[in-house]
């Protein structure tokens, strides 16, 4: 499958490295208050954006340095952080296309960002 390989199991122990083979993505889900309908229910969050954020592939040992120039350039702007930063703008754009100004957008992360 194209933009697989190997990463670091979260869910592994800290005293060893598993390493897990899949996909590394972002993903945005619209959270929906139902409590506030009828006072029963619980909210419910749809996955509304998946974003792909593969790594930059290294260069060999025998690379020019015009592809680790590339390399460190890519590296930058594909930065995980970067693309987490991105996502919420984009999905703040959508919202203002679609008349949704003055709904108000959350943006919750984990201490890795």
């Amino acid at each position: 499958m194209p933009q697989t390989q190997w990463h670091r199991d979260p869910l592994g122990p800290p005293f060893q490295t598993n390493l897990r083979w899949g996909h590394r993505f972002l993903q945005a889900s619209l959270v929906l208050p139902l409590y506030r309908q009828d006072g029963q229910s619980y909210s419910r969050s749809i996955p509304v954006r998946f974003e792909m954020a593969s790594v930059v592939k290294q260069p060999g040992r025998k690379a020019a340095e015009a592809d680790w120039a590339e390399y460190w350039r890519q590296k930058k702007e594909k930065n995980l952080s970067v693309q987490f930063v991105l996502l919420p703008q984009e999905l703040r754009q959508r919202l203002n296309q679609t008349g949704h100004h003055a709904q108000r957008l959350f943006q919750v992360a984990d201490g890795s960002y």
